[in-house]
C-alpha cells in the first residue's frame, strides 16, 4: 500500500491508544519533538474531514511523548493516556504501527521494551504492566516494523539474542488463570487447556464487552477463537523474520507450529451456523462454535491466513 495511504488509514487504529480520554491536552511529562509535523507523511485523500481527523490525531499522540518515571528501560515512550501508573501491552502495539511511520519523532517501537523486560527478564520498573495476558501481538508488530525499515541488527536483537518473541510465544501458549507477574498488578486471566485452545475475559483479551459466555456459562465456558489465531499469526510472523535473518531451520520450525495451529485454529464462530475460513456448513461442537462472537472476532483467523483461498 502507498504510504501516505496506508497511513491516513493507519490513524484510525491511532486513534485507538491516545484518544482514550478525548482530550488532546499535552501530558505535563511530554517531551515531544517539537518538529514533529515535519516528520509525519503528509496525506493525499480527498474528504478534508478525514485529512483533518488524520492530522489530529497525529497532535494527540505527539502529546503523549512522555519522559518515563526514574528507572524505566525506555524513556521517552508512547503513553495511551489512561492510568498514570500502567502501561497496556496491545495499545502499545498499535501505537508501534503507526509510530514507525515518524520514528524521529515517535518513540513507538522502543516503547517495546517497557513491556519485554519486566515480563521476560523480570526487570525492575516504576510502570506496572496492565494485564500481562492482553493478546500476543509483538511478532505481528515486530515483522510490520521489519517490512517497513529493514533492519535486521533488531531483528537479530529480538530473535537470536534476547529471544522475547520466542518467549512470550511459549508462555501464552501454556498460560494458566491465576498467575501472578511482579510487574503486574492484575493476575492472569487467560488459560490454556491444551490442544482445544484457550478461554480468556472480555478485559484481558481487549474485548471489554463482548457477549461471548453469556448463555454458555461464563467466560470459561467457551474457547476464544482470538487467542488461538492470535497464536498462529504469532509464529508465521516468527517463521518469516527467521527467514529474513536465514535461519533456515527455525524458521521451518515456526513454520510448522503455524501450520500446527492453523489446523487447531480452524475454529467455527457459529455465527450463522457458518465456517467462517471456508464459508462452509458449520461441521463442529466445539465450545468455541456455540455462541457469537463480536463481528471483530473473525479478523483474527482472517488476518491469520493473510489473502490466502477462503481468508476474505
Amino acid at each position: 500500500m502507498n504510504t501516505r495511504l496506508s497511513a491516513i488509514t493507519g490513524s484510525i487504529l491511532l486513534l485507538s491508544s491516545p484518544l482514550q480520554g478525548f482530550s488532546a491536552t499535552t501530558h505535563p511529562d511530554s517531551c515531544m519533538n517539537r518538529d514533529w509535523k515535519k516528520e509525519i507523511p503528509l496525506p493525499v485523500y480527498p474528504n478534508r474531514e478525514m485529512t483533518e481527523l488524520y492530522h489530529q490525531t497525529w497532535e494527540i499522540a505527539a502529546g503523549r511523548v512522555r519522559k518515563g518515571p526514574e528507572g524505566l528501560p525506555a524513556s521517552p515512550y508512547m503513553d495511551e493516556n489512561c492510568y498514570e501508573d500502567q502501561i497496556w501491552i496491545w495499545d502499545t502495539c498499535f501505537m508501534v504501527l503507526f509510530a514507525k511511520y515518524a520514528p524521529r519523532a515517535f518513540p513507538g517501537i522502543e516503547s517495546l521494551d517497557n513491556l519485554y523486560k519486566p515480563i521476560h527478564e523480570k526487570a525492575a520498573t516504576p510502570l506496572r504492566i496492565h494485564l500481562v495476558d492482553n493478546p500476543p501481538l509483538f511478532a505481528w508488530v515486530e515483522k510490520e516494523y521489519f517490512d517497513f525499515t529493514g533492519d535486521k541488527r533488531r531483528l537479530n536483537h529480538l530473535l537470536s539474542e534476547k529471544r522475547y518473541l520466542q518467549k512470550h510465544f511459549k508462555w501464552f501458549a501454556r498460560a494458566k488463570a491465576g498467575e501472578r507477574f511482579e510487574c503486574s498488578p492484575q493476575r492472569i486471566y487467560l488459560n490454556s487447556i491444551g490442544d482445544d485452545g484457550f478461554t480468556w475475559t472480555g478485559r484481558a483479551s481487549g474485548m471489554d464487552n463482548t457477549p461471548r459466555g453469556r448463555d454458555a456459562g461464563g467466560y470459561h465456558k467457551v474457547l476464544w477463537v482470538d487467542a488461538i489465531s492470535q497464536q498462529a499469526l504469532s509464529a508465521y510472523c516468527i517463521a518469516a523474520m527467521e527467514q529474513a535473518l536465514g535461519n533456515e531451520d527455525e524458521a521451518r520450525k515456526w513454520n510448522a507450529e503455524y501450520e500446527a495451529l492453523k489446523k487447531r485454529s480452524t475454529i467455527f464462530t457459529g455465527m450463522s451456523g457458518m465456517d467462517f475460513i471456508t464459508m462452509s456448513p458449520l461441521r463442529t461442537n466445539s465450545p468455541a462454535a456455540l455462541k457469537p462472537l463480536l463481528p471483530i472476532g473473525p479478523f483474527w483467523p482472517r488476518l491469520r491466513l493473510g489473502n490466502r483461498r477462503g481468508a476474505w
